[in-house]
C-alpha cells in the first residue's frame, strides 16, 4: 500500500530546513509487531517519505545548504539528532486497520486553495 520513494532533492531539503527552522514536521504513524515472540519490530504506516529523508540526511546521502550532516557544526548535528518527533503507535493492528488508517490520514481534510497559498507567500515575502 505504500508508494515508492518519490521525494525530490528539493522536497528533502525543505524537510531539513523545517527542522532547522523549528517547524513541526508532522507525526509519524507506526505499527508495532512482535518478532520471535518478544522483540519489537516497526512498520511505517504514515511518514515514509519523511523518515527516509531523515535517514538519508543522517547518512550524508544529500546536502542541505551545501553541507552534509558531517559538515555541520556540532550544535547543529545535535539539533538534528535530538529534534523532537511525534509518533503514534498501533500495537499489532490488523491489515484492515492499517489500510483504514493510511486512507484516513491521506485523504482527510481539504487542500488549501492555491490562490490562498500564494496570498500567504506574498505576505511572507513582505514580512522578510
Amino acid at each position: 500500500y505504500q508508494r515508492e520513494l518519490c521525494w525530490t532533492l528539493k522536497d528533502k531539503q525543505a524537510l531539513i530546513e523545517s527542522i532547522f527552522s523549528h517547524v513541526d514536521i508532522g507525526k509519524f504513524v507506526v505499527e508495532k509487531r512482535k518478532y520471535n515472540g518478544e522483540e519489537a519490530m516497526y512498520g511505517i504506516i504514515d511518514g515514509k517519505q519523511r523518515l527516509a529523508t531523515l535517514v538519508e540526511f543522517n547518512e550524508s546521502r544529500f546536502k542541505w545548504r551545501g553541507k552534509t550532516i558531517q559538515d555541520l557544526a556540532g550544535r547543529d548535528v545535535n539539533h538534528f539528532k535530538n529534534y523532537p518527533i511525534a509518533f503514534a503507535e498501533f500495537a499489532e493492528p490488523s491489515r484492515e486497520q492499517i489500510l483504514d488508517c493510511f486512507v484516513r490520514l491521506n485523504t482527510g481534510g481539504k487542500p488549501q486553495d492555491p490562490k490562498h497559498i500564494k496570498k500567504v507567500q506574498r505576505m511572507l515575502r513582505k514580512a522578510k
